[in-house]
C-alpha cells in the first residue's frame, strides 16, 4: 500500500505516515482577515507546510454583497473551483474554493486571493484547511444548501446529493455581522476559531464534518450571541481511491 508523507506546522513535527486515501482533517494552515480593503486582493501566508496529494478548502467572507471577480491562485499553478458561495444585504457574501494539489506547498508560501471589484470600506476574512483522502476530479460538489437570519442558532441543510459509495466531507461557512462568540456545533460537527476584523466586527465561522453516504448534509451551530448572518453548506466525495492523487 503506498503511503504518504504528511507534515503540517501547526502540529509538533510531521504527522505519522497515512494510509493512500486516508479521509481526515489535518488542520487550519493559513488565516487573514483586512480591513479596509485597499486593493483588489491579498496574499493568505500558509503556517504550515501542505504535501502533494492533499486538498486545500479555502473559506472567504466579504461584508459586501457587491463583490465581483473572486478567485484564488498558488505559487504552483493549482486551479481552484468554486464550491459554494451566498450573499445577504447587511451581512455580506460567503464562498467556498477547493484545490487539489499535484505538487506540495511549503510553509510562508502565499495563496493569493483577488478580485475584481469590490464595495467601499469592505472587510474581507478567509482562511485554508488542508484535508487528505478527497476525490481529485475537477466537478466535486454534491450537494448545495443556503440559509440566513438574525439569530444565534445556525441551521444549513443542503439536498441530500448524490449517494456514493464514500463518506461525504460536508463544509459550512457562515459570514456574520458581529461577533458570535463562543462557538457549539452539534453531532459530529467540528467549527474552526472564529476570525473577525474590524470594528462592526465583520466574522467568518467555518465548520466541517465527515458524513456517511445516505444522510442530508447538514451543519448545526449555537452561536453565544444574535447576530446577523448568511450561510452556505456544501458536500464533496471523500474518495478512498483516488483521493490522494497517487492511486
Amino acid at each position: 500500500m503506498k503511503r504518504v508523507l504528511v507534515c503540517i506546522g501547526v502540529l509538533s513535527g510531521c504527522l505519522a505516515a497515512l494510509p493512500a486515501g486516508a479521509q481526515q482533517f489535518l488542520g487550519r494552515v493559513g488565516a487573514q482577515c483586512s480591513t479596509p480593503v485597499t486593493t483588489l486582493g491579498f496574499p493568505i501566508a500558509l503556517s504550515a507546510n501542505v504535501a502533494g496529494g492533499q486538498t486545500l478548502i479555502v473559506g472567504v467572507g466579504v461584508s459586501s454583497t457587491f463583490v465581483s471577480g473572486l478567485r484564488i491562485s498558488d505559487p504552483i499553478g493549482t486551479h481552484y473551483d468554486v464550491l459554494a458561495g451566498a450573499k445577504a444585504g447587511g451581512v455580506g457574501s460567503v464562498v467556498y474554493f477547493r484545490g487539489a494539489l499535484q505538487r506540495g506547498l511549503s510553509l510562508g508560501q502565499t495563496l493569493q486571493l483577488s478580485l475584481d471589484s469590490v464595495g467601499s470600506d469592505i472587510t474581507v476574512c478567509a482562511d485554508i484547511q488542508a484535508y487528505s483522502g478527497i476525490a481529485f476530479g475537477r466537478v466535486v460538489q454534491e450537494s448545495f444548501g443556503a440559509s440566513g437570519g438574525p439569530s444565534n442558532l445556525v441551521m444549513l441543510t443542503a439536498d441530500r446529493g448524490a449517494v456514493t459509495p464514500t463518506r461525504k466531507l460536508v463544509l459550512g461557512a457562515v459570514a456574520s455581522m458581529g461577533d458570535p462568540g463562543t462557538i457549539s456545533p452539534s453531532g459530529t460537527v467540528s467549527a474552526l476559531p472564529v476570525l473577525c476584523s474590524g470594528s462592526q466586527p465583520f466574522c467568518l465561522v467555518e465548520a466541517w464534518s465527515f458524513e456517511d453516504p445516505s444522510s442530508a448534509p447538514e451543519i448545526t451551530l449555537g452561536f453565544a450571541s444574535t447576530v446577523s448572518w448568511r450561510g452556505v453548506v456544501t458536500s464533496i466525495e471523500a474518495d478512498g481511491i483516488f483521493g490522494n492523487g497517487f492511486d
